[in-house]
Formats: C-alpha cells, structure tokens, sequence
C-alpha cells in the first residue's frame, strides 16, 4: 500500500473520529499492516500522519476550487468564486475546520512546534494558491503585495466566521456575508483595474 493511500485513509479516520483517533496504531489496524512499516513511511510518526492527512485535505481543496474558477466565464465571477471559497469554504466542511481547532489547541496548549511549523507551511500554501489563482484570472503583477494580503486576511476569515458560527450557534447570517464579501472583492479588485487603467494597462 502506497504512502499516498494511507494518507487517504488517514484523512478519513481524521475528518470521521478528529484528531485523537488520527494515529499511527488505529490506521495500522484499518489498513492491515504492521506499525513498523507504517513508521517507516511516517518517520516523524502520529503527527506526521496527522499533518499529511491534512495538507492533503487542504491541496485537494484548493484543486477543486480551481476548476470552479476555471469554469467562469468573465473576471468578476471567477473572482468571487475564488474570494467566497476561501472565505466560506469552511462551512463546506465544517468537520475539517473543527480539526484546525484541535491542532490550533495542541499548538497554543501544548506549544507544539512541529504542529506549528506545518501549520504555518500551509497557511503560507493557501496564500500563494490565492495569489496564483489571481494571477492565472488576469495580469495583477502591480499589486503582489496587496493581493499576498488581501489573500490572507480571506484565508482567515474562513477560520473567524466558523468559530463565530459556533459561538452563536448558527445564528451567523452567512448569506448577509457573501453579499460583503463580494462588495469587498468587487472594490477591491476595481481599485486595481483603475490603477492599471490610469497606467496604461488593462487586466481584461
């Protein structure tokens, strides 16, 4: 069984039974193989697993929501597409941002370095991903600094509004958000079009 199948497997237990079932022994006993050879592919060993299982969750994510953008047809619609992903993407999969609560706790609580360090690897992912998709709608070259902050305050949002949504016990108005959002991303990304308009470029 290949490294990238325990993974899957992995991710499964994780996303079902959270963090603590996400570990070397249980995924032994699921897949049928030994703990050494287990170990072996995981050399950092339980939490290897866990932050491999949800980096994988997180790249598969992002490679759907590229698709979706891919599919629309005009600028403004790829970008909301892209913007409302990352903001309300954990309401999709609420079980996976109840896992980032778990690894945020073993990080503040148990100061976990390795945690830590993988978390902030895909933090930083999302954000580049972020500013690649821009980048791949039209020419935002101008503004990279801008975009890399615009990108990760909505990769944080997405966080915010999930655990808000837990405190009010679903009384969050997520339709209410979406329209903000999209006025957010429609001025935001104007006020780039006009700059490069007033420089004698066009993103379109």
């Amino acid at each position: 069984m290949t490294k990238q199948k325990i993974i899957k497997i992995a991710l499964n237990q994780l996303l079902l039974y959270g963090t603590e079932e996400c570990n070397i022994e249980n995924i032994s006993d699921r897949t049928g193989l030994c703990e050494r050879s287990v170990r072996q592919l995981f050399r950092d060993g339980n939490h290897e697993l866990l932050m491999d299982a949800v980096e994988y969750a997180g790249r598969t994510w992002v490679q759907k929501l590229k698709k979706e953008v891919a599919g629309k047809e005009d600028v403004n619609s790829k970008l909301n597409v892209l913007t409302l992903g990352y903001a309300l993407g954990g309401e999709q999969f609420p079980e996976s941002l109840s896992v980032y609560i778990d690894l945020w706790k073993m990080v503040k609580d148990k100061k976990d370095t390795y945690i830590r360090n993988r978390l902030r690897e895909l933090y930083n992912f999302y954000t580049l991903e972020f500013s690649n998709i821009v980048n791949e709608i039209g020419d935002f070259d101008i503004l990279q600094e801008g975009l890399k902050t615009y990108a990760f305050i909505m990769t944080l949002l997405s966080d915010v509004i999930h655990i808000q949504s837990i405190i009010l016990e679903n009384e969050v108005d997520f339709q209410k958000i979406k329209k903000v959002i999209e006025i957010m991303t429609t001025a935001f990304f104007q006020e780039v079009k006009e700059e490069r308009a007033a420089d004698g470029r066009s993103y379109e």
